[in-house]
């Protein structure tokens, strides 16, 4: 709040009233503003760039208590850092933090930076492989706050095209176990085909795959599908080494008849396995609600604060 009358505006001040709600002022009242008010230096601490949008404006509110307040709007086109964790890949929610602060110490005890909302344009919620979710402001005293943009990430690509797959493949490779047990070069050259066509399409995939010095959620689903085919090849010889060690064909035949059910088991329990943890991992992420796009509706604002000039006016948590 600016006392316009203390800084000897007062003529501002009426002209808002006059005219029922705020005045737009000219280039040369905001020279003399900018003479007698001290005005804020805010910036964003993780920008990369910024270019300003538009020449600077500032409108004088007369307000609906008596008391006059200053809005000044300044557009800028900003590139901000940030880090992004990729262990939930791709069921993973990102985070865009634009941290604003006010950089000259003589200004933190007369202003209190707050945002006042979070505004989208549809263009900027209708991303092929994201989902904007709602802002979060984090106020860190009046010389910072930070707004957080949320984006879930579309995953049925990944799921359609890599887990999909790879489970077909798994599933394929228990076909080895249908034939004879004594047929062992049928057997093993099967299982090395398999293995040579997964290691393939992991080539493949690495293009569409994040490149992390850890792993994702969805790396190790592809490691654990290739561990399943390295398991499928000892499974493929284990009746003849242990008919041959124990000189025993039917022996052979009962490790076969173990090896059929025990195999599928496996494949199911890997699967499911890997299914509850992506489930447990979008359930955490449930939290965040989507921002759903309405029909003729072109901006979507959310309100975290109210403005000196709005005090006593209803308002809502989010505006369309």
């Amino acid at each position: 709040m600016v006392d316009l009358e203390a800084a000897d505006l007062s003529s501002l001040a009426e002209k808002a009233r006059a005219s029922g709600h705020w005045h737009f002022a000219s280039d040369t009242e905001i020279e003399e503003i900018c003479a007698k008010v001290k005005m804020p230096n805010v910036s964003i601490f993780n920008q990369v760039s910024a270019e300003k949008y538009d020449v600077q404006s500032i409108r004088v509110y007369g307000g609906h208590n008596g008391k006059s307040a200053l809005l000044w709007n300044q557009a800028w086109i900003v590139t901000c850092k940030d880090h992004f964790d990729l262990h939930h890949f791709p069921f993973d929610i990102q985070a865009l933090s634009i941290e604003f602060r006010q950089n000259d110490p003589k200004s933190w005890d007369l202003f209190d930076l707050r945002v006042r909302f979070v505004q989208f344009h549809k263009i900027a919620l209708e991303m092929p492989e994201w989902q904007m979710l709602e802002p979060t402001v984090i106020k860190e005293g009046n010389k910072a706050t930070s707004v957080e943009l949320h984006v879930r990430r579309f995953y049925w690509y990944y799921i359609q095209n890599v887990v999909v797959s790879l489970l077909l493949l798994s599933s394929v490779s228990l076909v080895i176990l249908t034939m004879k047990w004594t047929d062992l070069g049928s057997r093993v050259s099967t299982c090395l085909t398999l293995i040579l066509s997964s290691i393939a399409y992991k080539f493949i995939l690495s293009a569409t795959l994040p490149k992390v010095p850890y792993n994702t959620i969805i790396d190790y689903y592809v490691l654990a599908s290739t561990y399943l085919l390295f398991f499928m090849t000892w499974f493929s010889v284990l009746p003849h080494v242990i008919s041959t060690c124990y000189d025993d064909a039917s022996l052979g035949d009962r490790v076969n008849h173990i090896l059929m059910i025990f195999s599928p088991c496996m494949v199911c329990v890997f699967f499911l396995a890997w299914v509850l943890l992506a489930c447990i991992v979008c359930f955490k992420n449930s939290k965040h609600k989507p921002i759903y796009v309405v029909g003729g509706k072109n901006w979507y604002a959310f309100n975290f604060a109210i403005p000196l000039f709005m005090k006593g006016q209803p308002i809502k948590r989010a505006e369309l």
